[in-house]
């Protein structure tokens, strides 16, 4: 699910933040924060699976790469750097695998609008996507990212937003201007 993989790519974002990309192997540490996502996000998949699968991905261009992890040495040399792996991810997130994401503000905001509310709502869930390629996530919190990816959606599909009288429409986000136009200068 979407989430999941969300919660994967912030778990790495946390963990790069505070360890070296030259020391741990992106491949290894994507790997145990996808297996770690899973639990935390209730879609877990046995770690077999996710070691089979995230082997053949890493490998794709060697076509003996679906047989040589089905041996049981190199199965075993995988699982046990995974294992490592959350377990180090663990320790550098200090056990924090609390994930916030700006889709249910993003969603829950949308459907109060009168506007088109399905390309504007998918436009803005792939803005929320595009973002978490980059430090985003660590930067700003999920409702203000909602706001920026509406915000952007909007521009981008040339819909005005709603004003309610006195109050507009990102007012709900608790977020300024100011911080609407910076969080979209960071998104491109």
């Amino acid at each position: 699910p979407q989430v999941t993989i969300a919660t994967a790519i912030i778990f790495c974002h946390r963990f790069y933040l505070r360890q070296s990309h030259a020391k741990n192997d992106r491949r290894t540490i994507a790997t145990a924060c996808m297996f770690l996502a899973g639990k935390v996000e209730e879609t877990p998949r046995p770690l077999k699976d996710v070691i089979l699968v995230s082997y053949e991905i890493i490998h794709k261009k060697d076509p003996a790469a679906v047989q040589k992890i089905k041996q049981k040495e190199v199965y075993e040399q995988q699982k046990e750097l995974i294992l490592l792996g959350e377990r180090v991810v663990l320790a550098t997130l200090g056990f924090d695998l609390n994930v916030q994401h700006p889709y249910k503000p993003l969603v829950e905001a949308i459907k109060k609008f009168k506007v088109a509310q399905n390309a504007l709502a998918q436009v803005a869930w792939n803005f929320v996507n595009d973002g978490l390629r980059t430090s985003l996530c660590l930067q700003f919190k999920p409702h203000h990212i909602a706001a920026g990816a509406i915000f952007l959606a909007a521009k981008f599909l040339k819909v005005k937003l709603p004003s309610d009288g006195e109050k507009v429409w990102w007012q709900e986000f608790d977020v300024t201007p100011r911080q609407l136009e910076v969080l979209n200068a960071g998104d491109r």
